[in-house]
């Protein structure tokens, strides 16, 4: 069972006058419960292919299907409640409202989505514990380290359990040893919780323990990727 495809994607970009093509004819599926990972030299296409499949950009052709939905025919207001309900976002900054604690943090997607309090306190205690952020709960970012910080990234992403988690270069801004501790949390809880984990990153530990590896350069496939179907032309 597959939780993507990709078919036939491609979208370019203009500056100024010039086109500038970010992702080029590009399709491929992974499976659902799978930890996959987007690789190429910078400028090969890897976050604008992942700003497409996370629905924060329309592609210029092709379809993307997630979940068994064509994302594509999806009006704005049902494409933005469908990334809410099926998307989890892990980001190398961090991203964390700086006001909030931590708890707060994670509660955020649950409080737009109009969860009760009652259930989202739940929630965010069981995800504390998950990525090992148990009394920490009322820290702002500020009072934590790279690693905690990116926990709490993860721990949000996963609030409204979504069906895949994008992350764009999540251990980009972390040491060796502090990357490697959070790329084993992230295979745990994509083990334990059934999410799909797809990354765009030039981690070699992340590629190293990929399900499915897919290499861009220039914004198209370069080689058939194991554990993944391709439809790419000789």
């Amino acid at each position: 069972m597959t939780i993507l495809n990709v078919r036939d994607v491609s979208k370019c970009y203009r500056l100024g006058r010039v086109p500038v093509p970010a992702v080029r004819n590009v399709s491929f599926s992974i499976a659902d419960a799978s930890f996959s990972v987007l690789t190429g030299p910078s400028g090969s296409g890897k976050t604008s292919l992942l700003n497409l499949i996370g629905c924060l950009d329309r592609p210029d052709s092709g379809s993307i299907e997630i979940a068994g939905t064509d994302v594509g025919k999806l009006a704005e207001k049902a494409l933005t409640t469908f990334r809410r309900q099926h998307l989890g976002f892990v980001f190398q900054n961090f991203n964390l409202l700086a006001a909030l604690t931590v708890a707060e943090n994670i509660a955020y997607p649950l409080q737009l989505a109009k969860q009760d309090a009652a259930a989202r306190k739940e929630r965010v205690a069981f995800l504390l514990d998950a990525v090992g952020l148990n009394g920490k709960d009322g820290r702002r970012p500020h009072e934590l380290s790279g690693g905690e910080r990116q926990r709490v990234a993860i721990a949000r992403a996963l609030a409204a359990r979504p069906r895949l988690v994008l992350a764009d270069e999540p251990t980009a801004s972390l040491d060796r040893a502090t990357g490697a501790q959070i790329v084993a949390l992230m295979r745990r809880l994509q083990r334990e919780h059934g999410v799909s984990f797809l990354f765009a990153s030039h981690d070699t530990s992340l590629i190293a323990g990929a399900d499915t590896v897919i290499n861009l350069r220039d914004g198209a496939l370069q080689a058939r990727a194991a554990g993944i179907e391709q439809l790419v032309e000789a």
